[in-house]
């Protein structure tokens, strides 16, 4: 099941009708295409920034993602037995069941996303998201 959201992009009617020539002329198929497309390659252009942070991430040892992530319950009781607690930061959406609620108190130290979190109210108010 592929997440999507919706991002509003204000354009000059110039660059607009330039876009529409492309789609016209079967470039592309929609404006829709047209943006991802760009999107998509102006992110492979920058690919290197992004391993670069992911790799920054790794050796402080924080729990990083970018896109969808959900922390289930065998990496929490595995930092539970290696006596660490795991530092959340990440891109994207953030799934926290509320079953563990408990664990995730008890073994997670901070958390850091920007997008959107789907977590229990506790957990919300716990780490202020």
């Amino acid at each position: 099941m592929e997440q999507t959201e919706k991002v509003s992009v204000n354009v000059n009617p110039a660059t607009l009708g330039q876009m529409d020539l492309l789609i016209d002329q079967g470039f592309f198929s929609s404006r829709t295409d047209l943006v991802n497309q760009a999107v998509r390659e102006m992110l492979r252009r920058y690919e290197g920034t992004i391993q670069d942070t992911k790799e920054r991430a790794r050796r402080e040892n924080r729990t990083w993602f970018l896109g969808i992530c959900e922390i289930g319950e065998e990496e929490l009781r595995q930092a539970w037995k290696q006596g660490n607690r795991i530092r959340l930061e990440g891109y994207g959406l953030l799934i926290l069941p509320p079953e563990l609620d408990d664990l995730i108190l008890q073994q997670v130290e901070s958390i850091r996303v920007r997008g959107k979190v789907i977590c229990s109210l506790q957990v919300k108010e716990h780490f202020h998201l």
